[in-house]
């Protein structure tokens, strides 16, 4: 997730807190405007094998999406999984497709919805897994701000999950759905 907030300031280290967000109460203005945040995947292009190997089994992909933000006020309901009281992740899994990593269509038909309290602080997380009996690989995944999310038809680069995004996964992007 921290690669997600490096990207949306142009690979500058330094986030700068939102001018709306001085001068007034701690947290106050974060939850001015909360949003329903709408995500639907469609497809995906070259995932690679689990560790980047050339051979072995044909993966069975799928994505799961992961929302994670802040509460205005503290989760009665936190159960031992989650960070703290003051968190929420909330997430999304699409069925998986068997046998197909070369490009796999998911072509969702109806939107998942999430609720978020606070989109200058909430980022989304796109993961692909691989469905193994068992234990699921982790293959490639994205982080992205809520802030930095268009409307529209996207195409999401993926990398792995130490933020590599060369070698097996010179082209593996996810193309997903956005709306508000």
């Amino acid at each position: 997730m921290n690669d997600g907030r490096f990207k949306e300031k142009g690979g500058c280290a330094d986030v700068l807190q939102p001018a709306k967000d001085m001068g007034e109460e701690p947290g106050e203005s974060l939850f001015k405007s909360g949003m329903k945040l709408k995500i639907r995947v469609i497809g995906g292009t070259g995932m690679p094998k689990p560790g980047g190997n050339t051979t072995g089994e044909t993966i069975d992909p799928y994505v799961r999406v992961t929302v994670h933000d802040v509460l205005a006020e503290k989760n009665s309901k936190a159960t031992e999984e989650d960070q703290d009281d003051w968190t929420s992740k909330e997430h999304h899994e699409t069925p998986y497709i068997n046998d197909n990593g070369f490009c796999p269509v998911w072509d969702e038909k109806s939107f998942k919805e999430f609720e978020v309290q606070a989109p200058n602080v909430a980022m989304v997380v796109f993961a692909v897994l691989d469905k193994d009996t068992g234990f699921d690989d982790r293959l490639a995944a994205a982080a992205v701000p809520v802030s930095c999310l268009r409307r529209g038809i996207r195409s999401l680069t993926l990398s792995d999950y130490h933020g590599k995004d060369w070698g097996p996964f010179d082209f593996v992007h996810l193309l997903v759905e956005i709306d508000f």
